[in-house]
């Protein structure tokens, strides 16, 4: 599921960021922000609190996959990739990240 764009974000437009932690089987969580290391902090952090009572995740690193979704209202998001509301606007597959769950932390 691709979204089909014809405009691109240029340099002048306000971002917007899409992080998500998927742990399989189509469950994960995920954060949105303006400023992207914003959202990766708070797409740990949320991932954590989401998942800490069914895995031991201390120190557990995991993969978080960055988007940029400016432009977009509304997103959906399943087992064929993303897909926003606007046509027009692209969504971004910015990578992927790795980050850790500290150890013996909260979050």
């Amino acid at each position: 599921m691709a979204t089909k764009a014809t405009t691109t974000p240029d340099a002048q437009t306000a971002r917007d960021y899409l992080v998500v932690c998927s742990f399989g089987f189509g469950s994960g969580s995920w954060a949105r922000d303006k400023d992207l290391e914003t959202a990766v902090k708070r797409c740990r952090s949320i991932a954590y609190s989401d998942w800490k009572h069914l895995f031991k995740l201390d120190g557990v690193e995991v993969t978080l996959t960055l988007f940029d979704v400016t432009g977009q209202d509304r997103i959906r998001m399943d087992g064929d990739g993303v897909e926003g509301d606007n046509p027009d606007a692209a969504i971004l597959n910015l990578g992927l990240r790795k980050v850790r769950f500290p150890k013996g932390s909260r979050r």
